[in-house]
């Protein structure tokens, strides 16, 4: 499940940056602490898998690291869209990317408290990251102006 949720992460990285044709120095800080967070991750997965079944505070640290790596990712689509400097083609990305880490931020609490409330639930509360694309389809339908 680590490795899906990596590779997410990363497809929505890539896309990001795909809009920038100048990099800031706060676009770099935010980077590294992303990166950081991608390179700690792993370990968190480790800790949830050896924790006892209602240890919280592995499980909190396990979703913790995932909200502030989604946080940094929607900080980063901010960085960008609010610089025209960094634009690529003079555009932005759109606004979908920014609902879409929103979107996350959500779910993820969603799993969180989930978890919290019910430590068994472990990593498997990340399957409230399968809504993320019906939301997605929804908020697309609702706001077709807010393009990828």
């Amino acid at each position: 499940m680590s490795f899906f949720i990596i590779s997410n992460l990363w497809i929505t990285h890539h896309y990001t940056f795909g809009f920038v044709g100048h990099v800031t120095k706060r676009l770099i800080r935010l980077n590294f602490f992303w990166l950081a967070g991608i390179v700690f991750f792993p370990v968190t997965t480790s800790l949830i898998e050896q924790a006892p079944i209602d240890d919280r505070t592995r499980v909190g640290v396990y979703y913790g690291i995932l909200l502030a790596i989604d946080f940094l990712s929607l900080m980063m689509c901010i960085a960008i869209r609010s610089d025209d400097k960094t634009w690529k083609e003079d555009r932005p990305p759109g606004l979908l990317i920014v609902a879409r880490t929103v979107v996350f931020i959500f779910l993820l609490i969603a799993a969180l408290i989930l978890a919290l409330l019910k430590p068994s639930v472990g990593a498997l509360g990340l399957l409230f990251l399968v809504a993320a694309d019906p939301v997605m389809f929804v908020v697309q339908k609702m706001k077709p102006e807010w393009t990828y």
